[in-house]
C-alpha cells in the first residue's frame, strides 16, 4: 500500500535505531521551544506570555515550511498549523 498509493518504499529494518533516535531528538528539541522561557529565571506569568508568543511563532514557521516542502500554499499551511496547534493545548 505504501509503495502504490504513496510512492514510498518499505522501511529498512537496519535503520530503526537511527530513525528512533532522530524522532526522539526532534521531540526533545521541540519540547524546549515552549519550555525555554520557564528555564530562565523570571516570573511565571512573564514566562507564560513569552512561551505563548514563541510557541505560536514556531507553529507558524513550521507550518510555512511544511507548506513549502509539501507543495501546499505556505501561508495557508502556516495558518492551519497555528490554529490546530493552538487548539490542541487543551484546558
Amino acid at each position: 500500500m505504501m509503495r502504490f498509493e504513496l510512492g514510498l518504499e518499505k522501511p529498512d529494518p537496519k535503520r530503526a535505531f537511527v530513525d528512533a533516535a532522530t524522532i526522539a531528538a526532534a521531540y526533545i528539541a521541540g519540547g524546549f521551544i515552549p519550555l525555554g522561557p520557564h528555564i530562565v529565571p523570571s516570573t511565571a506569568s512573564a514566562a507564560l506570555e513569552v512561551s505563548v508568543v514563541i510557541t505560536v511563532s514556531a507553529l507558524a514557521a513550521f507550518g510555512y515550511f511544511k507548506g513549502r516542502f509539501t507543495g501546499a500554499p505556505p501561508l495557508r499551511s502556516a495558518i492551519q498549523t497555528t490554529i490546530v496547534g493552538g487548539l490542541s493545548f487543551g484546558p
